[in-house]
């Protein structure tokens, strides 16, 4: 089995999570993926990660010898087209040498919306209609995972746990374009390696 380090720099402990998670259930028996538990580079906001991804990435591959490096930055809009910008803008800005090694994953609004897919999954595991979220904003998707617009850590973090820990990537994939999105990158790395 092939272990995989990789480093993350996000804007919040929800998209760790989910992308530990994610990132368990692709590991198969030949490919293992293990967070740098050593990285120092952080980001809480979207700022931050925009501010320091290209350094991130960088020193995350280069100087700790990372295999791969996930860039996780919410939408804040529902329109795909704007994904795929904000995918391209954030792509070309990672020198081409780090190109191949990083995944970027950008939710459409928020990672509550993957989440809220997955909490409807659960709820109803035999309905087979298709709800698209995604245009319900933010605080939609916040309250209906957590009950309120703003959580604390302690609040979501387990709520999120719960969720991803039990993640159907074949059902997410099939309903968030963002998602599919994201889930491409990942397939096309580990094809790669």
């Amino acid at each position: 089995m092939k272990a995989l380090k990789y480093g993350y720099l996000g804007e919040d402990e929800a998209q760790k999570i989910f992308l530990k998670n994610y990132l368990n259930k692709v590991s198969n028996s030949e490919i293992l993926f293990k967070i740098d538990e050593d990285f120092p580079i952080k980001a809480s906001n979207k700022t931050q990660v925009l501010k320091l991804f290209k350094e991130a990435i960088q020193t995350g591959i280069a100087s700790y010898q990372q295999d791969v490096f996930f860039v996780g930055i919410d939408l804040d809009t529902f329109e795909f087209a704007a994904l795929i910008a904000r995918f391209n803008e954030i792509k070309s800005g990672i020198d081409s040498q780090f190109q191949p090694k990083t995944c970027i994953f950008i939710p459409v609004q928020c990672i509550e919306h993957w989440l809220w897919y997955l909490k409807i999954q659960n709820e109803n595991p035999k309905s087979t209609k298709n709800i698209e979220l995604e245009k319900k904003t933010r605080n939609d998707a916040k309250i209906a995972m957590y009950k309120f617009k703003k959580v604390s850590n302690e609040v979501s973090n387990p709520i999120v746990e719960l969720f991803s820990n039990n993640l159907d990537i074949n059902f997410l994939e099939s309903r968030s374009e963002s998602f599919r999105h994201f889930n491409k990158q990942v397939n096309d790395f580990i094809i790669s390696q």
